[in-house]
């Protein structure tokens, strides 16, 4: 849970000769003056015999989350694949897949030419891999779980019906790519996962359309999946496909006769996960590599159907990681190679000289590029974090495309303890991510200027600094903590334990009482420091850190707290345990985080997924959600500042994040992951967690939810502030708890 901000009642340049700690008593005495206020007109009000009788508690609470949680979070998202229909200028489909967990995605569907875009119902819940568009505005899409299609489609289908295409190869069927054969509309071929070597049949083809489908696959020594496929144009006998492992190895076959049979062709390449193959006239061009752990690759050419090679790429290219290729479909000399990490780059003259990192697309990670039918000019990119891309002058330049995506796999996210106005998420992805900031309530964000790492945590001290924390990868930028400085410019905190990703920080507190503490939880990683659950010290506002605690055993420290109260700094934290027994258990220190002792009176022995909160208006009451042996949660309470705890209120489904209101010791939040196709749930709870409402309305369609930030806004109301895989979202709480 992130900690609890006080009061954006007065502005910082008003403030800032006070010291942070006295900053935050004085805020806290200005808001209990303003709730004592409140609730004395309300007192008065309930008083009136001619006041109107209220409706019952749970009543209200239902009509009160009809129009709840907004979207507050910037357009963007993890975009593999972009198309064009054929027959309809102004239509694209976009592939969204979470690339954290490659479980979740939607389609996306424009009928502007990428001015705008929503999500195509029908597909709202499969992660898409590929788009494909037959020659009559057919679209086949690659999924987790096989091919769909629809009929033609243009722009006032909005409604087209999805089918799905059954491969008849088991649950296994996970689609990476879709070739079809420009000559036959009925031929069409698709590339799938090797689900870790379980899946042996990695390229299938279909004669009918997708009705029947017959194993097409070369005869690998391993299940390895086929990345892409590529029809020659000039003869669909020819075809290729380029397989890759996720951690390594990669081929090339070949086939003259449409798959019947097949000739390795990898000979002269690298041994390394190939990504993409295209054609551009009789020449044949393969991309791949991978950003992490070396496998490099690049991008090589073939003039005799892969019988021999030569490499395009150039000693400064910054990656060789190369995603997909596209050739022009007017001129073939004009190449585009879209890299995992570095941008596009371009070539006009067949590979021989390039320009690198074209405008627009600087650090990027591109996973797609494609011409629009028929032309040299319009070109779309799809990109990890920062969704789509467009270039209407032959890809010299591109710009964003991203109005209603809202598809970012929101981690953490904060609120300005003086201003509710000013939010800031952590966005991660598989290898990549961003930090963004808003300065009017998430209407309007820009992305920091942070290296494009994995973030998994934001936050925002007692005076006002934003930190964030990377979580890697360690070959793009140091991991651990960030601060922003008053210039805007972030500067590296660490602790560094080393070159590799050793140091993996999952959330941070800062004291109101000693504005120099600082403490990060966290955990160890690799064989050079081991797995422990960590935590870090550091009392000089993060110039040296000192680890105060490793855990017994692997395992993660995935939450702290400090409770500070009487001139102490209390602290507790939560243990995930890395053992099949998930013996999670909660920590306790009293001298202000230099050392740890078990605090976990009255849970039981199996515990995981372990979330505090505490209450700002009475730091003895601290609350902790929890999974149980069984995958549910449970809600446990502790009215001594976590010496002792018990359980409150029945099993639920999965517990995600909770907060506490800053104004009530018995109101509270939770974020719940649903149950399988049940989508994220919002709970709210006025009697300390003995029973909750729901306070879904709006979030009910989002799979994963986050962390839950909360503010007393400025007005006396609260701010709820929702991390989801599809963005954040804003609910606004005007009534007092205990009363409406």
């Amino acid at each position: 849970m992130l900690p609890h901000p006080v009061s954006s009642l007065y502005s910082i340049d008003r403030m800032q000769n006070i010291r942070a700690a006295d900053r935050v008593h004085l805020l806290r005495n200005v808001r209990c003056v303003l709730m004592l206020l409140a609730l004395c007109l309300t007192s008065q009000t309930r008083a009136d015999p001619a006041a109107p009788v209220h409706a019952p508690m749970r009543t209200q609470q239902a009509s009160l989350a009809a129009s709840l949680w907004l979207q507050r979070s910037p357009a963007g998202g993890d975009i593999v694949d972009v198309a064009y229909s054929p027959i309809d200028r102004g239509l694209m489909l976009a592939a969204h897949i979470d690339t954290t967990s490659g479980t979740s995605g939607t389609l996306y569907r424009s009928t502007d030419e990428g001015a705008s875009w929503s999500v195509v119902p029908a597909m709202a819940s499969h992660p898409a891999h590929d788009i494909e568009f037959a020659a009559d505005g057919r679209a086949f899409v690659a999924t987790g779980d096989g091919v769909r299609t629809s009929a033609a489609i243009d722009s006032s289908a909005a409604g087209a019906r999805w089918t799905r295409l059954e491969l008849g190869i088991g649950l296994n069927d996970a689609v990476l790519d879709v070739a079809l054969d420009p000559s036959q509309r009925s031929v069409v071929w698709v590339g799938v996962a090797d689900a870790q070597g379980t899946q042996p049949v990695n390229v299938m083809r279909s004669g009918d359309g997708g009705q029947t489908w017959i194993n097409r696959t070369p005869p690998l020594s391993r299940p390895m999946s086929c990345r892409e496929i590529a029809i020659d144009p000039l003869d669909s006998q020819r075809i290729v496909a380029v397989f890759g492992g996720d951690f390594g190895g990669g081929q090339v076959w070949t086939s003259e006769n449409s798959g019947n049979s097949w000739t390795q062709r990898s000979s002269g390449l690298p041994n390394r996960p190939m990504r993409s193959v295209a054609f551009g006239g009789r020449r044949l061009y393969v991309g791949g590599g991978i950003r992490l752990g070396q496998q490099d690759f690049g991008v090589y050419a073939s003039d005799d159907f892969g019988r021999s090679w030569m490499a395009l790429h150039q000693a400064n290219w910054p990656l060789l990681a190369v995603e997909s290729i596209a050739i022009s479909p007017t001129d073939s000399n004009l190449v585009l190679v879209a890299t995992d990490g570095s941008g596009l780059h371009r070539s006009n003259d067949g590979g021989r000289s390039w320009q690198l990192t074209v405008p627009g697309t600087e650090s990027m990670a591109v996973r797609s590029v494609r011409f629009r039918p028929g032309s040299a000019d319009r070109i779309a990119i799809g990109s990890i974090g920062q969704a789509v891309k467009l270039s209407r002058n032959a890809g010299l330049h591109f710009d964003v495309a991203t109005q209603g995506i809202h598809a970012l796999n929101v981690r953490a996210l904060a609120i300005d303890p003086f201003d509710d106005r000013h939010l800031a998420i952590a966005v991660a992805s598989l290898n990549s991510g961003a930090v963004y900031s808003s300065t009017d309530a998430g209407l309007s964000w820009i992305m920091e200027r942070l290296p494009a790492t994995r973030f998994n945590s934001v936050r925002f001290a007692n005076d006002g600094t934003l930190y964030a924390v990377s979580g890697g990868p360690s070959s793009v930028a140091p991991e651990g903590l960030y601060v922003r400085r008053v210039d805007g410019r972030w500067s590296a905190l660490g602790p560094d334990q080393g070159a590799l990703y050793e140091t993996d920080i999952k959330a941070f507190r800062f004291s109101a009482m000693d504005p120099d503490l600082i403490m990060l939880a966290g955990s160890d990683r690799g064989a050079a420091v081991g797995n422990e659950g960590t935590l870090w010290r550091s009392q000089d506002r993060g110039l040296h850190w000192t680890k105060v605690h490793e855990s017994v055993g692997a395992g993660v420290i995935g939450d702290v707290e400090l409770l500070e109260r009487d001139g102490a700094v209390r602290m507790l934290a939560s243990f995930d345990d890395a053992a099949s027994a998930r013996n999670g258990r909660v920590l306790r220190s009293e001298d202000g985080g230099a050392s740890w002792r078990d605090s976990s009176t009255g849970l039981p022995a199996v515990l995981s997924d372990l979330r505090l909160c505490f209450s700002e208006v009475n730091p003895d009451v601290v609350y902790l959600g929890a999974a149980l042996g069984n995958w549910k949660s449970r809600l446990f309470r502790s009215d001594n500042a976590g010496a002792s705890w018990r359980a409150v209120g029945a099993e639920g489904s999965l517990i995600a994040d909770l907060a506490c209101d800053p104004r009530d010791a018995q109101t509270l939040y939770v974020s719940r992951r649903g149950e399988v196709g049940a989508g994220t749930r919002v709970e709210r709870s006025l009697d300390g967690g003995a029973s909750f409402a729901d306070y879904s309305s709006g979030v009910t369609a989002l799979r994963q939810p986050g962390e839950l930030a909360i503010n007393l806004a400025a007005d006396s109301g609260v701010a709820v502030f929702l991390g989801t895989t599809r963005g954040s979202f804003l609910a606004r709480v005007d009534d007092l708890p205990g009363g409406m």
